[in-house]
């Protein structure tokens, strides 16, 4: 990493960000200022040349390092190996995360018995052709008969869930959007689910996913009002609204929905 570290010794020109001292917030009185506020929308021409310039900056730097290749290559021969999760059981399956060594995303198998054939449940590697579709949720049904997961986009907040039936690894019609900070809990009786998800935004009256792939949004003004919603044959009920991260679980021992928030 020599010359790397000899690189740091020459002039670097980094982008300078524009320091806006005319907001602030006032709190109870006090005036807290937030100069670098702008810098919070994404979609911004502003924002987007500062980071692409950052971008360029690192390269340059990288570029420089003549060991960057070798040292890659050593990471990945010492990452390539097989890897088990903890294997987990749900009615009278077991499951459990394997990636055969350099998968881009781990896959969800299932079993019958402890000894039985394993079989592909859920591959999220099939979710795009560039892996950049990722597997962000994973809860299956007190009884097995069912498994809700969330995808995301190009390391998005946003989540979008779906469910399928494991008997037969059917998808069914059920879909969520607008899902982000949230888990999936199922209902004792399998019936139906409880998670968080913000409103939809009116511009924006699709799916996160097809928006992230299509066009970016500001994610900001989005995340208020987390509302808990129990989704039952297909039907999204809303439960519990508030402005702040909230979170939702079945207790098992009593058999009632909990909330909590962050």
């Amino acid at each position: 990493m020599g010359s790397l570290t000899q690189a740091f010794v020459d002039d670097l020109t980094y982008p300078i960000a524009r320091r806006d001292n005319s907001v602030a917030d006032n709190y109870h009185g006090v005036l807290v200022p937030d100069p670098y506020r702008w810098l919070e929308d994404p979609d911004s021409d502003e924002t987007k040349e500062f980071v692409e310039k950052q971008v360029e900056l690192t390269d340059s730097m990288l570029k420089k390092c003549d060991v960057r290749e070798k040292l890659g290559d050593k990471l990945t021969k010492l990452y390539d190996f097989p890897k088990y999760e903890v294997p987990f059981i749900a009615g009278d399956k077991y499951f459990y995360f394997y990636n055969s060594g350099l998968q881009p995303q781990k896959v969800l198998f299932v079993q019958d018995t402890p000894d039985g054939k394993a079989e592909i449940l859920l591959d999220p590697n099939t979710f795009s052709d560039d892996g950049t579709v990722a597997l962000s949720v994973c809860t299956i049904s007190e009884d097995a008969k069912y498994l809700a997961y969330g995808i995301s986009s190009s390391g998005s907040d946003w989540v979008t869930i779906k469910v399928m039936r494991i008997e037969d690894k059917d998808a069914l019609p059920d879909t969520v959007s607008w899902v982000k900070f949230s888990d999936v809990s199922w209902t004792l009786d399998s019936k139906g689910f409880f998670y968080s998800r913000y409103p939809a935004p009116i511009p924006f009256l699709m799916s996160p996913i097809s928006i992230q792939l299509s066009q970016p949004i500001n994610p900001t003004p989005l995340a208020e009002w987390m509302s808990i919603i129990w989704m039952r044959e297909q039907r999204q009920m809303p439960i519990y609204t508030m402005n702040c991260i909230i979170i939702s679980w079945v207790q098992i021992n009593v058999k009632i929905s909990c909330a909590g928030k962050i």
